[in-house]
């Protein structure tokens, strides 16, 4: 490997949700390519009125693994670790949903934000206030955006990526090779 061209590597994926179905198509990318990468994944969600306890409600890592075929059905937290992967989840009590994420970006800086974005046009783009793109933009981060009601790279339960839907621009030969990942049933 050329020494001026180290080789792409994310060790830090963080992916902010509102729990939305766009939200979980976002999350999927974020999981898969937190495989791919074996990195930290960090899931954070901003409520101005619940408080930061349990995580029930947050996107579920060891079902999805699961239904991709990568874990038993009863498998428990270590065998997620098992697979390369860390997982974080946050939940931070405040109102201000884009400056909860740039603090927390700040505090923890990471390699790739993965999130859904709403693509209002006409008069709701300007009633709806932006999150994804001033985030992405304020903190300067390489970002992934998941387009709302789309499949994404992953539809359905699949665990591999629709090949023609994806487009890097990276050479082949600066990425790193993705674990073998069985088909979805």
């Amino acid at each position: 490997m050329n020494a001026l061209h180290p080789p792409f590597t994310i060790h830090r994926i963080f992916h902010p949700t509102d729990f939305s179905q766009d939200s979980q198509v976002a999350f999927a990318h974020a999981l898969k390519l937190a495989l791919v990468f074996r990195a930290e994944l960090t899931i954070m969600h901003v409520d101005p009125a619940v408080s930061p306890e349990g995580f029930e409600d947050f996107p579920r890592i060891r079902p999805t693994l699961a239904q991709w075929g990568l874990l038993p059905e009863s498998s428990s937290k270590g065998d997620v670790t098992k697979l390369g992967i860390r997982i974080r989840k946050v939940r931070a009590l405040a109102s201000d949903a884009k400056q909860a994420i740039i603090h927390h970006l700040t505090a923890s800086p990471t390699d790739l934000m993965v999130l859904a974005t709403h693509q209002h046009e006409g008069f709701a783009r300007w009633v709806h206030h932006a999150l994804a793109e001033p985030v992405s933009r304020e903190m300067q981060v390489k970002t992934l955006f998941v387009p709302s009601h789309v499949e994404g790279l992953f539809p359905g339960r699949q665990a591999r990526p629709r090949s023609s839907a994806c487009s890097c621009p990276f050479p082949s030969s600066r990425l790193p090779s993705p674990p073998s990942m069985p088909q979805a049933r």
